[in-house]
């Protein structure tokens, strides 16, 4: 970075942040800087920022995630894309879409312009995948180079010659070396023609569907490649091998493939011949060689017939063809690993992949039963569980509730207690009151008998003194 478009960092610019963890390559994530290095001269190298990203949280989910990023990860905020762009996006564009919260580089794979609204299905890599997307959620791919935009070429079609397939075996090396500049060696032990000189593909390492098969000999066919100008080139050596190898088949789905990796074994499946003329290079194909040789293909044989394809375009017929069996053999491995817990939305998923792969010839039956009855299940577990929580919403009302009709009884029990308490002071007023009642009414007793007594006295004094008082003189 020059240190004259320093302001492109600046503190409160909106960035975009890369990474080089699993999981992340290829990404990058809408950040705001809040923090840069001095305005003293500094390598970039040694340059860090730190930034606060717009859709990461930490880890309890608190608040926005913030860290300090190397400058080598940091790059600004591309233009955004006008109407136009973000409505014209053709097979084979490679474009970032914005997916699990941040921008992935993609290659588009399919338009559905007889949709409303318009829709793109994007190829990604690492691991391989489809995802349908709407326009405003896709951009064109562009590269950060010598602190300016590039636009990538666009993917080309081309179809190798039969004067290009003879070239002799020092050319072919040359050829891949110049092409193959931070590529690597893959070695593969499957069976090449019987030939004087080894037979050799090259497979573009790119998220697009197809190969380029340079192959030596007298009897060789046409085939076409799609090619990435910024992919990395693989060569895949292809000496007489025995029968019974092992196919190598992890690594070259990673390149060829446009869906997840599927692990392998050397399985066959019976390729039976395909009426449709257009269609006759299947029989032929490497890579679908690959394909059927999955382990998919063995447990549940089949024997598409890719009818609807004699209609496309002859440079498609085989991308499609290895989209529609790797289709079929990710909708078996993700049947295999439904669990208890897996998303009833995403079994409904598989399921609606079904009619297109019966359309063109492959046995779903089996497939479609056991999705069928998983779905059932998932649906019933569903009912179960949501019966389950309403029993349990309702035990911790009524446990709330007891608990307060707990705390009233308890306060009723100590007022009782209290009541009780105060009865048992009573009562002893009352038995002493009692007590003191019966004494004073003795006494009362005692002395009315003695108020009778003298009354009785009182009388006959009276009555003497009257009569004494009577009485004749002598």
């Amino acid at each position: 970075m020059s240190f004259w478009n320093i302001d492109l960092f600046a503190k409160g610019k909106l960035v975009e942040v890369s990474s080089d963890e699993e999981g992340f390559t290829g990404a990058w994530f809408v950040a705001k800087v809040l923090d840069h290095p001095s305005t003293s001269p500094t390598p970039p190298d040694k340059m860090k920022f730190l930034v606060e990203y717009e859709s990461l949280l930490c880890q309890d989910g608190s608040k926005l995630l913030t860290e300090t990023v190397d400058f080598k990860f940091l790059r600004p905020q591309p233009p955004p894309p006008s109407y136009d762009e973000q409505h014209k996006f053709q097979v084979n564009d490679l474009v970032d879409a914005f997916y699990n919260d941040g921008w992935w580089i993609g290659v588009v794979s399919e338009v559905f312009k007889k949709d409303e609204p318009l829709q793109y299905s994007v190829l990604f890599k690492n691991p391989s995948h489809m995802v349908t997307f709407k326009p405003s959620e896709l951009r064109l791919h562009l590269e950060w180079v010598g602190d300016k935009w590039v636009k990538p070429q666009k993917q080309q079609n081309k179809t190798n010659s039969k004067g290009r397939e003879k070239r002799g075996k020092q050319k072919e090396a040359e050829s891949s070396s110049q092409r193959r500049k931070k590529g690597k060696h893959v070695k593969s032990s499957l069976k090449g023609k019987e030939n004087d000189v080894a037979d050799k593909m090259i497979v573009e390492d790119s998220i697009t569907i197809g190969v380029e098969s340079t192959i030596t000999g007298d009897t060789t066919e046409k085939v076409t490649e799609f090619s990435d100008t910024a992919s990395k080139t693989k060569d895949i050596d292809m000496a007489n091998m025995p029968d019974d190898d092992m196919i190598d088949v992890d690594e070259l789905l990673s390149i060829c493939s446009p869906t997840n990796v599927v692990d392998s074994r050397a399985a066959t499946v019976d390729s039976s011949t395909y009426e449709n003329q257009n269609l006759q290079f299947l029989e032929s194909s490497p890579v679908l060689k690959f394909v059927r040789s999955l382990e998919e293909f063995q447990l549940i044989p089949q024997k598409p017939h890719f009818s609807p394809l004699g209609e496309c375009e002859a440079v498609c017929r085989e991308g499609l063809v290895i989209k529609h069996m790797m289709t079929f053999v990710n909708v078996m491995k993700e049947t295999s690993k439904i669990q208890v817990n897996t998303s009833r939305s995403i079994i409904d998923s598989l399921l609606k992949c079904l009619p297109e792969l019966e359309s063109h010839g492959f046995d779903v039956k089996e497939l479609q039963s056991r999705l069928l009855k998983l779905q059932s299940m998932k649906a019933s577990l569903e009912q179960l569980e949501t019966k389950w929580n309403d029993v349990k919403c309702e035990i911790k009302i009524r446990t709330s509730e007891g608990t307060k009709i707990k705390a009233e009884l308890d306060d009723a029990t100590k007022e009782i207690e209290v009541l009780e308490e105060k009865m048992e002071v009573a009562e002893e007023k009352k038995k002493r009151l009692l007590s003191l009642n019966e004494e004073i009414n003795s006494k009362i007793a005692t002395l009315k008998s003695r108020d009778d007594l003298i009354g009785e006295d009182i009388q006959k004094v009276q009555h003497n003194i009257a009569s004494l008082a009577i009485s004749p003189w002598k």
